[in-house]
């Protein structure tokens, strides 16, 4: 075996191949997709003070046009994942773009709150498809080597959209008419997904999804066009040749295995049909080797019982959940609120500056985690970030606490505890569950239903959303001031539990593999070893599926 090789069955692989220049046009094309999703999401910070003083809203009105975003998540998630598993990923990337065009020109002209909250609910669908086709996408043109930090860049773009949002939320603010700046920074979002709609046009659609779907032609031709750069030649679609390509599918490493049940990709079957598959003998088993852009070989949907991925699903939901009810995203979308609760009065400007100072601590955490990903592991940095988390929520929370005999009026001690508190949450969310959602998400299930379960995330991840940004302002008013980060600290702390004894790290599972790997790294954790946390049906089950990789 090669120094650095790593081998899979009977076939050795180079290791750490590198990056094609395609690759990184395709990602950074994947990737104003975060940019988008990260404007939309921090722009409220800058424009609701602005839009709260022309409009005349009410707390409870702020909160609404804060939480219709993710209002509209939801909705989106709903048709999201089948959306990108339908069509494609690029595909729905290119259907975000004009959906994120539409909003940003129904929020530019809104004349009331009503079309305020419609335009909140337009972009939110954008959002949440973009969020499940982004990643997908990522992760299926990806080197297996590299995945980790590509899939990670579409979380830095969205650090670098919250950035930018807030840095553009500043310059209006100081030279447009106060009361109208909301206008510029919600259509400014419209540049971004025209550039993106321009990019990924002339790009290729993912090669899985294609050879899923029985494209074999053309995910060859995509494949050829990936790794241009890395010295393989790009070929036109008319001149591939299945028996003498360098992609030929009759070699062991490419060649398709599809079982008794031929290869159908559509929704996994039911636990009944399951089991009269079981029964006679004639379970589909739906195999396919494909080289990616790195020379690795991915294996491609294992069709299972649904319940199989239980295990999965209860992690996906765990992220999902965790990543909002961390309070984050109140911290940033209310940021100028908090501050100005914390020093006092102070201006417009200067309050939206203390959000630029958040989004460059989140840009540039991000990055890091990018880098060093794979290198660290995942697990070490989810755990580190959320704990941090925990530490600087319980921070917060003391901040409001210890109050002095004039309730109004912070303290120096409050106001270092209250500042640490919300740059300690920022930092532990970009080093965790920021940039380590989507990716471990991405990494624990199969291809074939990738996109569906990265759609069953984002719909949790937003409803969650929604409630924690719809109950920030009222909760402080109707429990005090610390009653939500208190709420925000006791949910941390569950969660770096729950991490700890249950979440594997995924840096070594193959993207589009059979799921052998991944069952074995649940197998490692202390929660899934435990019987009375695994219902009956699991062990009846377990050993039960057929898995072919043979050539």
């Amino acid at each position: 075996m090669t120094p650095g090789a790593r081998r899979e069955g009977s076939y050795e692989y180079d290791a750490a191949p590198p990056i094609t220049p395609f690759i990184r046009k395709c990602t950074a094309a994947a990737c104003l997709g975060g940019v988008l999703f990260g404007y939309d999401l921090g722009v409220i910070s800058g424009a609701l003070p602005s839009l709260t003083s022309s409009l005349q809203l009410t707390d409870s009105q702020s909160e609404t046009v804060v939480a219709f975003l993710f209002i509209g998540s939801v909705i989106g998630s709903f048709i999201g994942g089948y959306i990108c598993d339908k069509i494609g990923r690029k595909t729905s990337i290119l259907v975000c773009d004009g959906i994120f065009l539409v909003g940003s020109i129904v929020l530019a002209l809104a004349p009331s709150y009503g079309m305020i909250l419609f335009g909140r609910i337009v972009v939110g669908i954008a959002v949440a498809v973009s969020a499940i086709s982004d990643v997908s996408y990522l992760t299926e043109i990806a080197p297996e080597h590299h995945r980790g930090a590509l899939v990670s860049c579409n979380e830095a773009s969205i650090s670098l959209g919250f950035l930018l949002a807030y840095v553009s939320s500043y310059v209006v603010t100081v030279s447009v008419n106060y009361d109208q700046g909301w206008r510029i920074m919600f259509g400014l979002s419209g540049l971004i997904a025209l550039l993106q709609f321009v990019l990924m046009a002339g790009l290729p659609e993912s090669p899985i999804w294609l050879e899923e779907n029985g494209k074999m032609s053309e995910a060859m031709e995509a494949l050829a066009r990936i790794q241009a750069g890395s010295g393989a030649e790009a070929v036109r679609n008319e001149d591939i040749d299945e028996e003498d390509s360098s992609l030929d599918f009759a070699d062991p490493v490419n060649k398709a295995v599809i079982g008794t049940g031929g290869n159908d990709f559509g929704p996994l079957p039911t636990d009944e049909n399951h089991e009269e598959q079981e029964n006679d003998g004639t379970e589909e088993v739906v195999v396919s080797k494909l080289k990616d852009a790195s020379g690795t070989s991915i294996g491609i949907g294992t069709r299972l019982s649904l319940t199989h991925y239980w295990r999965h699903m209860a992690i996906a939901s765990f992220l999902a959940v965790s990543q909002q009810i961390c309070g984050h995203i109140n911290i940033l979308n209310f940021a100028p609120e908090i501050f100005n609760e914390v020093f006092g009065s102070a201006t417009s400007s200067s309050l939206i500056a203390t959000t630029i100072v958040l989004g460059i601590l989140k840009f540039f955490l991000t990055t890091f985690v990018i880098f060093e990903v794979d290198r660290i592991g995942r697990r070490f940095l989810l755990l580190s970030g959320i704990f941090v988390i925990t530490v600087s929520l319980l921070s917060l929370t003391l901040a409001y606490t210890l109050g002095s005999e004039n309730e109004s009026e912070f303290t120096l001690p409050q106001r270092t505890l209250a500042v640490a508190g919300c740059s300690g949450v920022v930092a532990g969310y970009a080093l965790s569950c920021a940039p380590l959602t989507w990716l471990i998400v991405s990494e624990i299930f199969p291809s074939s239903i990738r996109g569906r379960a990265l759609g069953m995330t984002t719909i949790t991840t937003n409803a969650f959303a929604a409630l924690v940004s719809y109950t920030f302002l009222t909760g402080q008013d109707v429990f005090g001031p610390a009653m939500p980060f208190a709420l925000y600290f006791a949910f941390s702390l569950g969660s770096f539990v729950f991490a700890t004894v249950a979440i594997p790290d995924t840096g070594s599972i193959v993207a589009g593999g059979n799921g052998e790997d991944v069952d074995q790294a649940l197998g490692t954790m202390f929660l899934w070893r435990q019987r009375c946390c695994v219902p009956g049906w699991f062990f009846r089950r377990k050993g039960q599926r057929e898995t072919s990789l043979s050539p």
